[in-house]
């Protein structure tokens, strides 16, 4: 956030649900920050991971997600969390008027597909 605060940029993701189950071995391999995640996850996989462009921001997702959610990160303002209701109290602070922020996103899409990859019967 910090870098596209020096470009000018706002902050775009994409997250997406129901993909290969490789992808979340993928994460976990230890390369250098040049490195094409998507190359890692094909290479796992023996196959290339087709992507598709999303619909409002400027990022590639698998074809075969069930479900995409896009978005943009508001640099401007900030938002309060919680209260979060887990029990250990670790990220949830004591009990006061203070409660964490985060900056304050706006969906852009949700894609719901099939979910079925090519490979699938």
């Amino acid at each position: 956030m910090a870098k596209c605060r020096q470009l000018g940029r706002k902050p775009q993701g994409a997250i997406f649900f129901g993909g290969d189950p490789i992808f979340g071995y993928a994460c976990q391999v230890q390369v250098s920050d040049d490195t094409n995640d998507w190359h890692v996850a094909g290479g796992l996989r023996g196959a290339p991971v087709e992507l598709v462009k999303c619909k409002t921001v400027d990022l590639e997702v698998p074809a075969w997600a069930e479900v995409v959610v896009e978005f943009e990160v508001e640099l401007d303002g900030v938002v309060q969390e919680g209260p979060l209701g887990e029990y250990t109290g670790y990220y949830t602070p004591p009990p006061t008027n203070r409660l964490p922020s985060s900056p304050r996103s706006h969906t852009g899409a949700i894609r719901f597909s099939k979910g079925c990859s090519p490979e699938s019967p």
